[in-house]
């Protein structure tokens, strides 16, 4: 009678069987997590520098707007001191203009 050991043949079939197991369910599944995440890292960069593009813009006109309203403070106070000036004229002419009427009574 001839003896088959089929124990050693199963301990090899179940070692293969679960290397295989482990890169059959692990493969797909991870290149596709891996895609995942990088498709978020790639929106969250996207996402972030949208938001700094928009930040450095409202800065840059920040800037220009608090110029503009430096250089118009200046206009206004010349504008301010020919009012006052234009006034102090004006009440010169009429004191000059009543006394030439209380003259010529």
């Amino acid at each position: 009678m001839i003896k088959i050991n089929l124990l050693a043949e199963r301990k090899a079939a179940k070692a293969k069987a679960q290397t295989s197991l482990k890169f059959e369910m692990g493969g797909s599944q991870n290149f596709m997590l891996a895609g995942i995440l990088i498709l978020g890292a790639l929106v969250a960069g996207g996402w972030s520098w949208s938001r700094y593009s928009e930040l450095a813009r409202v800065q840059h006109e920040k800037a220009a707007d608090e110029a503009e309203l430096k250089r118009l403070e200046e206009i206004r106070k010349k504008a301010e001191a020919f009012k006052k000036q234009k006034e102090l004229l004006e009440r010169k002419i009429n004191l000059i203009t009543d006394l030439k009427k209380k003259q010529a009574v």
